[in-house]
């Protein structure tokens, strides 16, 4: 199986230029400009939220102005500060709050209009005029890939055209919101190097079958670990592949010289 970028829906010139910069997966989101007497995000007749909510990524994101403004607050420590500043290159100013930073992207002449935010770090947002921007991830969590199902900018291919039960979209958003991603877990843990999984599914309610389950647990650990390295079977079927020809060569070498 694989998550794909849903072939109905064409990406704007912004979310193909973000991709170009190497964040893989990109979606664009707008909020409306935040009520700020309300102390929970409020939304329009159009199901618009006012801000974003406290929330983190466990990898590397990015926001991008197309229009409007967003003010983003940062909750940092002292050395997780100088990390992101350093990373940041200077792109904006920050302010301090105690255990905060707040610095606004805008869309507005002279403005910066991008942000970088390092894994694990939470943030919310507001926007005074409202905003339209372009989210960006490096790798995708279950959590990201739930929302991009549930906005129609992903979709998954069966890329083993089962005969039996493949899930739904519904059915896949319902499974990546009731499991519990580690992404430093594997797909096939060894309990006895003390390895973890990489996606908890003891709380699921409705379990997906083995096969489907095997290949969701190694499509997450191949999109944040990379490409299996060849097994180790192989390579000891080359080494004794090269060891038969030196030992044949001994052979053929010794018999030539005994006639």
């Amino acid at each position: 199986m694989d998550f794909i970028y849903a072939r109905s829906k064409r990406p704007s010139l912004e979310e193909l230029g973000l991709r170009g910069q190497g964040w893989k997966w990109v979606n664009t989101n707008t909020i409306n400009a935040t009520q700020y007497g309300q102390h929970q995000d409020t939304k329009s007749n159009n199901g618009i939220p006012d801000r974003l909510a406290t929330h983190s990524h466990h990898g590397e994101s990015t926001h991008r102005v197309i229009s409007g403004d967003l003010c983003i607050r940062r909750n940092v420590t002292e050395k997780r500060r100088r990390s992101y500043l350093a990373g940041n290159n200077g792109l904006y100013a920050t302010r301090e709050h105690g255990g905060h930073s707040v610095y606004e992207i805008s869309s507005a002449p002279g403005s910066n209009r991008q942000d970088r935010v390092q894994p694990n770090i939470k943030y919310s947002a507001t926007s005074k005029t409202g905003c339209t921007f372009v989210e960006g991830h490096k790798c995708l969590s279950p959590e990201s890939a739930e929302r991009f199902l549930a906005r129609g900018t992903l979709e998954v291919t069966d890329n083993r055209r089962r005969c039996g039960y493949f899930p739904d979209r519904i059915a896949l958003q319902e499974w990546l919101r009731q499991v519990k991603f580690n992404p430093n877990g594997k797909a096939h843990p060894r309990r006895w190097k003390n390895e973890r999984p990489i996606l908890d599914t003891s709380r699921v309610q409705k379990p997906m079958p083995e096969d489907v389950n095997t290949d969701l647990l190694e499509w997450f650990e191949n999109e944040w670990h990379g490409p299996k390295p060849r097994m180790e079977m192989e390579l000891v079927w080359v080494f004794a592949a090269i060891a038969i020809a030196i030992v044949g060569c001994f052979i053929a070498e010794s018999l030539f010289y005994s006639n």
